[in-house]
């Protein structure tokens, strides 16, 4: 049951979940371009490469997404499947888990730099 649901080649059109869905792929794309022009100037310096980072996976996901959207509203054979879209979800989430798990090792290094620095410019007087 299970692997004809994701398998299914040609799967029926979407019921209920269809245009919700596509509003959600497009909120994606436009948080990502929000975070990447607008955002990441308001954010300290060692917060950008992690906003960064996160609007590039919500744009490649949203764009990735609303692409398999269409090919699912037109009903193509094999791009269509159910699969690719799950597999598109569950990869955003798999992507910002190991971003946020690196860049946590990350920020606290960058804020001993930045610390680090601030303190040598106090003592030289610049």
């Amino acid at each position: 049951m299970i692997f004809n649901y994701l398998f299914s080649s040609q799967p029926p059109a979407f019921v209920k979940f269809g245009w919700p869905l596509l509003a959600g792929f497009i909120l994606l794309l436009i948080i990502s371009i929000a975070l990447k022009y607008v955002i990441v100037k308001k954010v300290k310096v060692i917060y950008r490469p992690l906003v960064r980072k996160i609007a590039r996976a919500f744009g490649w996901i949203g764009l990735i997404g609303i692409i398999l959207w269409f090919f699912r509203y037109e009903r193509s054979p094999w791009l269509s499947m159910r699969l690719l879209l799950w597999l598109a979800i569950l990869s955003l989430l798999i992507w910002i888990i190991v971003i946020c798990f690196k860049e946590s090792k990350k920020i606290p290094q960058r804020q001993k730099k930045i610390w680090e620095t601030e303190k040598k410019k106090k003592y030289k007087g610049g």
